[in-house]
């Protein structure tokens, strides 16, 4: 399966237990993770305040986070993100996510 490429715009992007951010937090990408994203939902909304600030409603299915999937690491099948905190630049075999440092 190809993933996407994505290069954070947010200073970190939090992941979430569902697609909204009054789900539980369960941990943050730092800079270089590598994420597998599994798909696009609608869901709460969300907001980004700073350099670059945005608003939405979609958010991004993590499947894995460098290599380690988030069943693993948080015991849930999928975590989310905001799709505001990444941007999308293209596709290869990994996922990227570069924070803004």
């Amino acid at each position: 399966m190809q993933q996407t490429i994505a290069e954070s715009v947010a200073p970190s992007a939090n992941l979430r237990v569902g697609a909204d951010p009054g789900f539980a937090f369960v941990g943050s990408v730092a800079v270089g993770d590598r994420l597998d994203i599994r798909g696009i939902r609608s869901g709460g909304p969300w907001s980004i305040v700073g350099p670059v600030p945005a608003t939405g409603t979609t958010w991004y299915r993590v499947a894995a986070i460098n290599g380690v999937s988030v069943a693993k690491r948080f015991g849930l099948p999928y975590a989310y993100v905001a799709t505001g905190a990444v941007r999308m630049v293209g596709t290869a075999l990994q996922t990227q996510v570069l924070l803004a440092s």
